[in-house]
């Protein structure tokens, strides 16, 4: 029995040194001790029990487990696994090398903002396809931006893709184009015409003052409120010819009388009274009419001169001559521009605070009617609608039209009429930087001469008799 006690505690000191040297062993020296590590595995199990803190030194046996092949860094290698789970987030990280090129991931998916409807611009900005009963046309994604089509007379006037077209061009709001309001309804795209006065004898010549319309009519000349009424009666003439071309300043208007024995240059009050005289021409040959704050102008057709006199009285002084036809004539801004309607034509500029002959501004052919508004003169000639900075430059041509009887213009956009032998004469319009031709007023009989002011586009009508206006 005592040899049996003897053995068994010699037994346990060997098995406890053997564990301490496989803690302590700094090297793979111990390759044979290393090899006893085995058993110290055994002794991590031990320590497992939680019966010495000796379990813990165990422990650290993993770690020079690590450093060599015993089985203890087999416990070691739990660690490793944990390392294997680093490792495998750097891996993750590899696999956030993005889209391809230009491609954006949206949500986890590659789409080009470029063109993707669900993502047009940015990620989930979506682009309507449209189609749909109530959208009346259809969407499209380019270059990143939604853009919608039309169909039918509708528009997209909000801007708004989202909800399509939304505004049918037959609004009186919206009537032919997005914000057009129309005074008495629209009809297939048309603003309605109204009649500003009636049962007046052959109206020709028009212009127009902040209240009232003046028109030259048969033999007199006459002015109604913008709004429409009965014409007042400024001035009754003898001729049987009847006035021309008219014009307007703050206390007279200003007319071109032709009889048939001569022509004259006259103006009445707007208020009505007496008539004054101011030059005299051959019979019929006065075309055109313009005015400044100093002086009154015109032109004498076919014998290409171009004339003035002061408007508070003076001699008549001969400014342009051998023009070949002068038509069209209007003052801005110190200066007088003019037309040559025969061959060669062109449009010509003379500066008022020069002594110097006029000069040509352009040589589009058979230049008839003109306005001059905020430094760029409109004309008709060429077979177009013409475009030219009044400082010098090079005409651009808006739209094409020939048989031009009028034009005028608000900054904005030019308005002109056109002889279409007395059947369905519409008024146009096109904007002055360019683009479509719009149709203001259809069904026309025969729009002789044309005004405008800021809201609308007023005309006579030598067939029906009347003066008439429609909105912008």
């Amino acid at each position: 029995m005592r040899a049996l006690f003897i053995a068994l505690v010699f037994s346990l000191a060997t098995g406890c040194g053997g564990s301490g040297s496989g803690g302590s062993s700094p090297s793979g020296g111990g390759g044979s001790p290393s090899g006893g590590g085995g058993p110290g595995g055994s002794g991590g199990a031990a320590g497992s029990g939680s019966t010495a803190g000796s379990g813990g030194t165990a422990g650290s046996g993993g770690a020079a487990g690590s450093g060599g092949a015993s089985g203890s860094g087999g416990a070691s290698g739990s660690g490793g696994t944990a390392g294997s789970g680093a490792a495998g987030g750097a891996g993750g990280a590899g696999g956030t090398g993005g889209c391809g090129a230009g491609l954006t991931d949206c949500g986890g998916t590659c789409v080009n903002l470029q063109t993707d409807m669900g993502h047009c611009g940015a990620c989930a900005s979506v682009c309507p396809a449209g189609g749909s009963l109530n959208f009346h046309g259809f969407g499209k994604c380019e270059a990143g931006a939604c853009k919608i089509t039309c169909s039918g007379a509708w528009a997209n006037c909000n801007g708004d893709p989202k909800d399509g077209c939304e505004v049918s061009l037959s609004d009186s709001n919206h009537c032919g184009t997005c914000g057009r309001v129309c005074d008495s309804g629209c009809n297939n795209g048309t603003c309605q015409w109204t009649k500003v006065a009636s049962t007046v004898a052959s109206p020709g010549a028009i212009a127009l003052d902040a209240t009232n319309v003046y028109f030259a009519a048969g033999t007199g000349i006459y002015k109604v409120a913008k709004s429409g009424g009965t014409p007042t009666s400024l001035a009754t003439l003898p001729s049987q010819a009847g006035p021309g071309d008219i014009a307007v300043d703050a206390t007279r208007v200003y007319f071109i009388d032709a009889t048939l024995s001569a022509s004259a240059i006259r103006s009445v009050s707007i208020t009505g009274g007496g008539v004054t005289t101011h030059g005299t021409a051959a019979v019929f040959k006065l075309k055109s009419l313009a005015i400044s704050p100093t002086h009154l102008f015109w032109s004498t057709g076919f014998d290409g001169t171009v004339e003035s006199v002061p408007l508070a009285g003076g001699a008549k002084v001969t400014l342009a001559s051998g023009q070949q036809y002068t038509a069209g004539l209007a003052f801005a801004a110190g200066a007088l521009y003019f037309g040559q309607a025969a061959s060669p034509g062109g449009l010509w500029k003379h500066d008022l605070g020069s002594a110097s002959a006029p000069v040509k501004l352009s040589s589009v052919p058979q230049v008839t009617e003109l306005t001059v508004v905020s430094g760029t003169a409109y004309f008709a000639g060429g077979g177009g609608i013409q475009a030219l900075p009044v400082a010098g430059g090079t005409a651009t041509q808006l739209a094409s039209a020939s048989g031009v009887l009028d034009i005028a213009s608000d900054g904005k956009h030019v308005y002109w009429n056109v002889d279409n032998n007395g059947t369905s004469i519409p008024l146009y319009r096109v904007p002055v930087g360019g683009g479509p031709v719009f149709n203001v007023a259809s069904y026309l009989k025969y729009p002789t001469r044309i005004a405008v002011d800021d809201t609308h586009i007023y005309w006579t009508d030598t067939t029906q008799n009347d003066v008439k206006r429609v909105s912008k």
